[in-house]
């Protein structure tokens, strides 16, 4: 309890600061990872929850203590009290896991492990702080094609949908669903979703914003010039609202695209996640988040909006238009 307590911290999709950062660090280099670990395996249910806790303070953007859990055999363990532990004990195991999953490496095996499907079910009730680690965990598991699909698969689309209009949810959720749009595209380069590398702002936002412009404004003009028209409007003044305050040349940077209007589309293939979330009135909630306060879930809605726009099929495209 003292433990948890002294590395207590905000947001653990945000940079951890202060005395509790410090005393994250102290722990771990105290040698308290192995303890903590085998704590989550055969302690009681409380210490269970209490480690995990603990244990995600510790990970939450530090790549040498997230390694350090997994070699300690964090992975299995975080997965099997996600899977068959009570309500604050699966809580607390979403944040260890949201933290450790930001390590790469772990992906494939917390998915080997059945974590996904108890995430999917987490996104469907209990606390918004529960909703939040799930969703945040699956966007780090959506990061290659093998995540990606075995995330929708999972029936993860339509409860990330639903959390687009949850306030404190939005941003973890617009996320995944980014990811899950670019099946088969670059999901695997994007930034991972912690504190190692901050959420895109300023320029990255502004270039992420312009994303839905050019891929919508290729692939739709040929077949629908007039639907292309009111399409460039609408997007042009949810987008003028974002751009306008990152930079005073963003909107100038925006009409850049305008050229690449009549440009052929690439052909990128039509993606069962891309289907799911447009047939699931995805769009409209994501055009909903251009206009929100955070300036993370505005980037993370435009590239979704640009993922599902850059297939062959124009159904995501008229959709959003």
């Amino acid at each position: 309890m003292l433990l948890k307590s002294l590395t207590e911290q905000g947001p653990l999709s945000h940079e951890p600061s202060g005395a509790a950062k410090e005393n994250a660090v102290l722990v771990a280099e105290c040698g308290g990872i192995a303890p903590l670990v085998e704590l989550t395996r055969s302690g009681t249910a409380q210490a269970k929850g209490f480690s995990l806790i603990v244990l995600a303070n510790i990970a939450n953007g530090r790549p040498e203590h997230q390694q350090a859990i997994d070699e300690a055999g964090g992975v299995a363990s975080i997965a099997a009290c996600l899977k068959a532990g009570d309500a604050p004990t699966q809580s607390a195991a979403a944040a260890a896991m949201e933290s450790l999953s930001q390590l790469k490496s772990t992906e494939q095996r917390f998915v080997a492990a059945g974590a996904i499907p108890c995430l999917v079910s987490l996104l469907q009730g209990g606390a918004v702080a529960l909703q939040v680690h799930a969703a945040a965990s699956l966007a780090n598991l959506a990061r290659d094609r093998t995540g990606q699909e075995a995330i929708g698969k999972a029936g993860a689309v339509a409860p990330l949908i639903a959390l687009l209009e949850s306030g404190k949810a939005q941003e973890a959720a617009s996320l995944c669903l980014e990811r899950l749009a670019e099946v088969g595209h670059a999901a695997a380069a994007k930034p991972v979703w912690n504190a190692q590398r901050p959420m895109r702002k300023g320029p990255c936002a502004k270039a992420h914003a312009q994303r839905p412009m050019r891929t919508l404004s290729r692939a739709h003009a040929r077949a629908h010039p007039r639907e292309h028209a009111r399409m460039l409007g609408t997007l042009m003044r949810s987008l003028h609202r974002i751009l306008c305050g990152l930079a005073p040349c963003a909107f100038c940077a925006l009409t850049l695209a305008l050229p690449l209007a009549c440009s052929p589309a690439p052909s990128q293939g039509h993606e069962p996640n891309q289907a799911l979330i447009t047939d699931l009135g995805g769009p409209k909630k994501l055009v909903a988040l251009l206009d929100v306060v955070s300036v993370e879930t505005q980037a993370h809605a435009a590239g979704a909006l640009g993922a599902l726009a850059s297939g062959d099929s124009t159904h995501e495209q008229d959709v959003i238009a």
